[in-house]
Order: C-alpha cells, then sequence, then structure tokens
C-alpha cells in the first residue's frame, strides 16, 4: 500500500478524484479490486466489510444476494 501510496505522490494526485489519476495508476488500483467483487472468492463463512464514496448504478454489472 505504501508503494501506490508513494505512485499517488509522485504523480500529484494523491488528493485527486480517481477520473484525475494517470491512466496506468487507475488500471494498477482497478485491478486489485477484481478480487473483491469476485463472487468466487466468497463462501457462506466470509464476512466482508468495506465503504465506498460512490458506486453508480452503471458500474454495477451483477447482484447476487447472499444469504
Amino acid at each position: 500500500m505504501d508503494d501506490f501510496l508513494a505512485h499517488l505522490d509522485n504523480a500529484g494526485v494523491r488528493r485527486a478524484p480517481i477520473e484525475q489519476w494517470p491512466r496506468e495508476i487507475r488500471a494498477e488500483i482497478e485491478r486489485s479490486w477484481e478480487s473483491i467483487f469476485d463472487r468466487n472468492n466468497v463462501s457462506k463463512s466470509s464476512y466482508w466489510q468495506a465503504t465506498v464514496h460512490e458506486l453508480r448504478a452503471v458500474d454495477v454489472v451483477d447482484a447476487v444476494r447472499i444469504v
């Protein structure tokens, strides 16, 4: 994580919205999200907690109810 924050600092975008990040840095962070949203990584005994500032309906590609 420290390396990633250093990338943001070096690019001068640490406090900037993700839309303003250079393409290669944005791609790096977006790749890391893939495992979070992969339902194959969730079992009945898994506990997940997250906070997002904004999640747009157009960005949702699938939804699964976990009971």
